[in-house]
């Protein structure tokens, strides 16, 4: 099973992001969003042909190549980000925790749908 978060535009400030792409005058453009990470089973993951997607659009293409450039760059960075978050989540009667999803509860989902 493996973990994800979701990838946002920044348009305001978060509690617990990773900024990932910044443009030429230095403002935020893309994050990882780590309060919302979810479990997925690996079963349920596809890849994406980046390759394929720029024929169709090659300013996304770039985007999202720029985005997994990163992610393998900073892997550590982004473990350890994850699992600060994913701890401070765990106490969803904190302020922080609070502000996370209920990762106890995605991890329940997760189990159960894939003993379905």
């Amino acid at each position: 099973m493996f973990g994800f978060t979701t990838l946002f535009s920044v348009l305001f400030v978060r509690l617990t992001p990773l900024i990932i792409i910044r443009n030429n005058d230095g403002r935020d453009l893309g994050s990882l969003r780590f309060s919302f990470m979810f479990p997925c089973p690996s079963n349920v993951l596809s890849k994406v042909d980046i390759g394929s997607i720029a024929k169709i659009d090659a300013k996304y293409a770039n985007l999202l190549g720029m985005e997994l450039s990163f992610c393998r760059s900073n892997e550590g960075i982004i473990f350890q980000k994850a699992k600060s978050v994913y701890t401070l989540g765990l106490d969803q009667g904190s302020f922080l925790g609070s502000k996370c999803c209920d990762f106890t509860k995605l991890e329940l989902a997760c189990s159960n749908y894939v003993k379905k």
